[in-house]
């Protein structure tokens, strides 16, 4: 059985897209997910499944949808990718600088050249580093100034994105490390 995180786009971001974490472990708990553990209320989710990535997604989507009338973009991810995500981690700062440390997960790989050419310096410039479908980011400011958010990478990836700080992102992992993968 392998071990996944689950991470919702867009979710219980002001009063849109609302989903109760409760409502959804419950959900998920008479489908063939288990081991359903949620964290906070933005939309992670970590599980166990006899399934392949691709099947994870399609049935969240649909169990979302038919609960809860909501069309919402998933992004799975194995544990295994999560932990070493947060293992690998490519800037060379120390913990009180995580505040600022940011992964973008996206839906597909983006080309970096890509990227390059497109990243506006003249506002703010914040270091990144792509590696495959994410994205690390060490804002030099608040995230929300940056212009390296969701909205960048949609448009430039041309698929979708979602972002968690450092600090949720470890927390993911420590979930998944009695999990196997």
């Amino acid at each position: 059985m392998g071990r996944y995180v689950v991470l919702l786009r867009a979710v219980n971001v002001g009063r849109t897209n609302r989903i109760s974490m409760a409502g959804l472990r419950e959900a998920l708990s008479h489908t063939r997910f288990a081991d359903v553990t949620t964290l906070l209320q933005s939309g992670n989710i970590v599980l166990s499944a006899e399934m392949t990535e691709s099947e994870v997604k399609n049935v969240l989507e649909d169990v979302i949808y038919d609960q809860f009338h909501l069309k919402v973009e998933v992004l799975v991810r194995r544990a295994a990718a999560i932990q070493g995500l947060v293992a690998s981690n490519p800037f060379s700062i120390d913990s009180a600088e995580t505040a600022n440390m940011y992964v973008t997960f996206l839906q597909q790989e983006i080309d970096e050249d890509l990227v390059r050419s497109q990243v506006n310096t003249d506002k703010r410039e914040d270091d990144y580093v792509v590696r495959g479908k994410e994205v690390y980011i060490h804002c030099n400011g608040p995230y929300h100034l940056t212009n390296l958010g969701n909205a960048f990478w949609e448009r430039v990836g041309r698929c979708y994105a979602t972002t968690r700080n450092w600090s949720t992102l470890t927390r993911i992992a420590e979930l998944v490390v009695d999990g196997s993968d």
